[in-house]
């Protein structure tokens, strides 16, 4: 939505969009934040919504097809207060800015069609409002690492392309607490939706030597069974399984033999 705000920001018959554009954000993270259950979901997207009414100074409205839920604004009615005088005097951009928006006009149009755009509800009704889920994209990204997204996989590549991604997480963590990674630099980054700053590290370079030790072994159909029924994992059931083929082939040649001395005689 943003960049699609910005893209109409640029045109020329959009002059006072730059106005609208910090108090529709915070509108929309306000609400997110404000109703994070998923049955409250679509009364906070209607609240959403309710702020293309709002940028034109219309506060109350009928209930319609798009409106069912609510009817009105729930802010404090905004007071309006002297001004100080401030020497010189004000541009035609200041005063645009000030001015609420036409209904119909091509700004308030371009508004209704990012707040009533169907990307945009499936999006909002399927979205979490928690802003910790630092730790999920985490193993996200670095399962990513040992298999691209644009490969599809079946589930169990899945589970063990997300081991191998929290095997990564922990190697790091582990290299941080010995004291083998160390910091190189931090950013400080604004935390979207909400007030507090984020400070994200930059750590050196780490030794992966799990990757070394990582063996792949396959899981015949014989060690899944013997698994199951919970036999301990040793070469011994492989040599016993070799040995009763072995039985068995020994068997076949005798018996092979037994037939041919028969037919002879």
């Amino acid at each position: 939505m943003r960049k699609e705000w910005w893209s109409g920001m640029k045109r020329v018959d959009c002059p006072t969009l730059f106005a609208w554009y910090t108090s529709f954000f915070n509108h929309l993270y306000f609400i997110n934040e404000k109703y994070p259950k998923t049955e409250d979901r679509p009364l906070a997207l209607e609240y959403v919504r309710s702020f293309v009414h709002h940028c034109t100074g219309k506060h109350k409205w009928k209930k319609k097809q798009e409106f069912k839920l609510i009817d009105r604004c729930t802010h404090v009615a905004v007071e309006k207060k002297k001004k100080k005088k401030k020497r010189g005097r004000k541009t035609k951009k200041d005063k645009k800015a000030e001015e609420d928006l036409q209904e119909g006009s091509v700004e308030h149009q371009l508004i209704v069609s990012l707040a009533f755009s169907p990307k945009f509800e499936k999006a909002f009704l399927q979205s979490s409002a928690d802003a910790g889920t630092a730790i999920c994209e985490c193993y996200h990204s670095l399962a990513l690492m040992y298999a691209p997204k644009r490969l599809a996989c079946s589930a169990s590549y899945y589970n063990k392309k997300m081991k191998l991604g929290v095997l990564h997480h922990n190697s790091l963590i582990l290299s941080e607490m010995m004291g083998e990674r160390k910091e190189i630099g931090d950013v400080v980054m604004p935390r979207k939706g909400r007030i507090a700053l984020a400070v994200k590290r930059k750590m050196s370079k780490g030794t992966h030597s799990w990757r070394m030790e990582w063996v792949v072994r396959e899981e015949y159909k014989d060690k899944r069974f013997l698994r199951r029924i919970g036999a301990p994992e040793d070469d011994i059931f492989d040599e016993l399984i070799l040995d009763y083929d072995r039985i068995v082939q020994e068997e076949m040649w005798d018996g092979d033999y037994s037939e041919s001395d028969s037919d002879e005689s």
